[in-house]
């Protein structure tokens, strides 16, 4: 809640709560030999600010007091072949809320979730997942490649 706080005469300065909770999950080294066309990422490393995001199970859980997030993310996979797609999605809990897709033409794929706005409540798990038909079996790199960034907004 904002408090006013007067300065003098009828100057007032007004403070706002400056939310601080984020955290990037990512993968500590490569997934290989995928033989799923659809495949949740069971993420393992976080870099976080703030205590109302955690890292459980692979999955961003919401903690106390979240109303809204912005959730965003990216990922690298090398196919055996360079047909098809890439469709990357970030889920919360078994419901897709963001996603984008990659066309075909290379072995190499990489897909990116620009930030996107949704509604949370205490205990929503938020996801990503990858689709793809470009061949089996496919490997997810690890490192930088691959991340997840879910930011509290209320």
């Amino acid at each position: 809640m904002a408090k006013s706080i007067k300065l003098e005469d009828n100057i007032y300065l007004d403070t706002i709560s400056i939310h601080r909770d984020i955290i990037s999950v990512g993968l500590s080294s490569t997934k290989t030999n995928i033989n799923a066309e659809k495949f949740t990422i069971n993420f393992d490393t976080c870099v976080q600010v703030g205590k109302k995001l955690s890292l459980e199970n692979g999955k961003v859980k919401i903690g106390k007091n979240v109303k809204k997030v912005l959730v965003s993310g990216n990922a690298f996979i090398d196919t055996p072949k360079a047909e098809n797609y890439l469709w990357l999605f970030i889920m919360k809990n078994s419901s897709y809320v963001a996603s984008n897709l990659t066309a075909g033409g290379m072995i190499y794929k990489s897909s990116s979730i620009a930030p996107r706005l949704i509604e949370v409540k205490e205990g929503d798990l938020i996801s990503m997942l990858i689709d793809t038909t470009a061949g089996l079996p496919y490997s997810i790199r690890g490192g930088y490649p691959i991340n997840m960034t879910v930011q509290v907004v209320e």
